[in-house]
C-alpha cells in the first residue's frame, strides 16, 4: 500500500471511530437533527460561496498588476494575465471539489441520523474514502509525469518565444545574420517552431498516463499507418516547398513563368504555390511539380536591371539593315514603360536563304504590366514600319503577289467619343 492510500485509510479510521461513537439522543429526534444539520449546511455553503467570490475577484485583479509580469528584455516569460488565468482555473477546480465533498458529507451525516439509513451512511462513507484513496494514489503516481510534461512545455514555450523574437528582428532588419536573407526569417520561424513542437510531443508523450498500455500503443500504430499511407505526396510537396523557399525561386508579389503558366505569385506555402494569371484565374500548383521544372522569375532583377522582352520579325535582303534598326529602336522609344537604361538593342538573329531575322530586345522595370507593355511594343513596331512605308511580309507572299502593290495598312482615324 503506498503513502496516499495509507493516509486516506488513517483518516477514514479516525472518521469512522468518531462517527460510531457519536450519540444523537440528546438532540431530539432524527428529524430535528436533520433540520439542524441542513440549516448549518446552508449557512456554511452561503458563507463559502461568498468567500469564493471574493477570492475569485482578487485573482482576476492580478491581470492588471504589472509586478506579476516576468520579462527578460523584450521577451515576456510570465504575463500577469496568463498567471491570473492559470490561478482561476486551479481555483475553480478546488472550489468544485470542495463543494462536492461538502455536499456528500452532508448527505452522509443526514442518513446517519436515522437507524434505517445508518448502514447506508456507513457504506457511503467507506465508498467515499476508498474512492478518495484510489484517486489520490492515481494522482500521486501521475504527479512526476505531469511535472515533466509541464517542464518540457515551459522550456519549449520559452524557446519558441526567443525564436520568434530573433526571427522577427531579422525580418524587420534590426538584426542581420551573415548569409541569411531577410525573407528567410518567416519560413525559418515556422519550420523550426514545427520541429520544436514535434520534439516536445515526442519527449512528453511517454510521461502521459497509460502510455505503455496496449490501447495507447494500438492508437499510435494506427495513426502512424495512416500518416505513412496517406502523406507520401504531402511530404514530397513539403520538402519541395522548403527547397523552393531557400532557393529563393519566387516570393509573393513576383511575376513568374512556369511552363505554360505565367502570372503573379499570391502565396508560397509548404504544400502549394498559388499564382494569379492575366485572366484573373488562381492556379494552385503543388510544390513538387514546381521543383521539377524551371521557374522563370521576371521580378527578381526587374528594379535593378529591368526585365527583357523581345519582338522577332524577318525582312527581305532588299531592306537596308540600318533602316530596320532605326525603325525598331524608334518603336521602342515610343512605347511607354520601356526603359532607356538598359537601352533597347536590335540583333540580327539569322541570315536565312530568303530573309534576315531581326530581334528587338527592350527592357522594363514594371513586371506587373509586362504583357501590356509587350503588346504596345509590338503595335508600335507595326505603326512605325507602316509610317515609313516598309512592308513586313514573308518571302513566300512576295513570290506569289502577282504584281500587287505594296501591302501597307492605312492608319485609321481615331473615333471621337460621343
Amino acid at each position: 500500500m503506498d503513502n496516499a492510500t495509507r493516509v486516506i485509510s488513517y483518516i477514514y479510521s479516525l472518521w469512522d471511530s468518531y462517527f460510531g461513537q457519536i450519540s444523537f439522543t440528546g438532540f431530539g429526534s432524527g428529524i430535528d437533527q436533520a433540520l439542524i444539520a441542513t440549516l448549518v449546511f446552508l449557512v456554511l455553503t452561503l458563507v463559502l460561496i461568498k468567500l469564493f467570490r471574493k477570492a475569485n475577484d482578487k485573482i482576476k485583479n492580478l491581470r492588471d498588476r504589472a509586478e506579476f509580469t516576468l520579462k527578460i528584455g523584450e521577451l515576456t516569460l510570465i504575463s500577469a494575465a496568463g498567471l491570473s488565468e492559470f490561478l482561476l482555473l486551479l481555483f475553480r477546480f478546488v472550489r468544485a471539489v470542495f463543494l462536492v465533498f461538502l455536499f456528500f458529507s452532508y448527505l452522509t451525516l443526514i442518513t446517519g441520523f436515522f437507524k434505517a439509513t445508518r448502514g447506508l451512511a456507513t457504506a457511503s462513507l467507506r465508498w467515499l474514502f476508498s474512492s478518495i484513496a484510489h484517486l489520490g494514489s492515481l494522482i500521486w503516481s501521475c504527479i512526476p509525469g505531469f511535472v515533466a510534461i509541464i517542464f518540457i512545455a515551459f522550456i519549449t514555450t520559452q524557446v519558441l518565444k526567443l525564436l520568434h523574437l530573433i526571427m522577427g528582428a531579422v525580418e524587420r532588419g534590426s538584426v542581420s545574420l551573415p548569409g541569411f536573407h531577410r525573407d528567410w526569417a518567416s519560413p525559418t520561424d515556422k519550420l523550426i517552431s514545427f520541429l520544436l513542437v514535434a520534439l516536445a510531443v515526442i519527449l512528453g508523450a511517454p510521461f502521459l498516463p497509460g502510455f505503455d498500455t496496449p490501447a495507447f500503443q494500438g492508437v499510435s500504430v494506427f495513426i502512424g499507418l495512416l500518416l505513412s499511407l496517406g502523406s507520401t505526396a504531402a511530404v514530397a510537396n513539403v520538402v519541395a516547398g522548403v527547397t523552393l523557399i531557400y532557393m529563393r525561386a519566387c516570393r509573393p508579389g513576383d511575376r513568374v513563368k512556369i511552363g505554360d503558366i505565367e502570372g503573379m505569385v499570391l502565396e508560397t506555402g509548404l504544400l502549394v504555390t498559388r499564382i494569379r494569371t492575366m485572366e484573373n484565374r488562381v492556379i494552385t500548383m503543388p510544390n513538387g511539380l514546381m521543383l521539377s521544372q524551371p521557374v522563370i522569375n521576371l521580378t527578381s532583377l526587374a528594379q535593378a536591371e529591368g526585365v527583357g522582352m523581345s519582338v522577332d520579325l524577318t525582312l527581305g535582303y532588299d531592306l537596308d539593315w540600318r533602316l530596320v534598326h532605326r525603325l525598331l529602336l524608334a518603336a521602342a522609344a515610343k512605347t511607354e514603360g520601356v526603359t532607356g537604361q538598359p537601352a533597347p538593342v536590335v540583333l540580327q538573329q539569322e541570315l536565312g536563304d530568303f530573309s534576315v531575322a531581326y530581334r528587338l530586345q527592350a527592357f522594363t522595370r514594371d513586371p506587373v504590366n509586362l504583357p501590356r507593355i509587350h503588346s504596345h511594343l509590338r503595335a508600335n513596331v507595326l505603326d512605325t514600319f507602316a509610317e515609313a512605308g516598309v512592308e513586313i511580309l514573308s518571302p513566300a507572299y512576295e513570290a506569289n503577289r502577282d504584281g500587287a502593290g505594296p501591302v501597307i495598312p492605312k492608319k485609321q482615324p481615331e473615333k471621337q467619343a460621343t
